[in-house]
């Protein structure tokens, strides 16, 4: 469950603030930490590959072309599908290097006038599945009920490197960004192996497990 909101994060911030001995900031500056936090930190860290960001949707080639969905940041499949949704031909990854247009079902992501574009040999025109790992939005957070697309178990990770960028704004020596952003790793290193390893996010079984479990009760998650 995707329930973690502003409000949340910004209390935990001051927090830690607090805790650093570090005079707090307005809530323009808290609102951009916490964004650089989501679009920078969390899509770095293992590349954002995020059980929840994992997405899929139809693309439409035309002579061998597509167009980047706009959240797009890492593609994992790509196939033609049956009317029952299962894999009719598959095509692999190469890199623009060797994408030299005579391997059957191969695809690319290369520059294309400038602007970075799927490929895919035979160069047909055809409608295929892309499942991805898709970017985090841009939080507006002039409503302090704003959701971050995040489940609530990332609220202390997330916090604490929040915490850190503001911290080392005001006093680069402060001990504190050290100590919450190595709590922060920590907790990212539990949360990924929850998503992406012991849950499939898409199958709703899992994510109910994934919902409902408390990394804190599990004896090698905790911190």
């Amino acid at each position: 469950m995707l329930n973690l909101g502003f409000s949340e994060l910004e209390s935990r911030l001051s927090t830690l603030l607090a805790n650093a001995g570090v005079s707090d900031y307005d809530s323009d500056e808290r609102s951009q930490a916490i964004n650089d936090v989501l679009r920078i930190d969390l899509m770095q860290y293992k590349k954002g590959k995020w059980g929840h960001l994992y997405v899929d949707t139809d693309l439409t080639f035309a002579s061998g072309v597509a167009s980047l969905p706009s959240d797009f940041n890492t593609e994992e499949r790509l196939y033609e599908e049956n009317s029952d949704g299962s894999v009719l031909q598959k095509y692999d990854k190469v890199s623009p290097d060797t994408f030299i247009g005579n391997h059957d079902y191969t695809y690319t992501v290369s520059n294309i006038s400038g602007t970075q574009k799927f490929k895919i040999y035979p160069e047909d025109t055809v409608t295929l599945k892309l499942w991805y790992y898709k970017l985090v939005t841009i939080i507006d957070f002039t409503s302090t009920t704003t959701n971050v697309g995040f489940d609530y178990k990332f609220a202390i990770p997330i916090a604490q490197l929040a915490a850190a960028r503001e911290i080392e704004y005001k006093d680069s020596s402060n001990s504190k960004i050290i100590d919450y952003r190595n709590s922060a790793e920590k907790r990212l290193d539990q949360l990924f192996i929850i998503e992406n390893q012991l849950v499939a996010p898409h199958i709703s079984i899992y994510k109910d497990i994934y919902d409902n479990t408390n990394i804190d009760s599990v004896p090698f998650f905790n911190c």
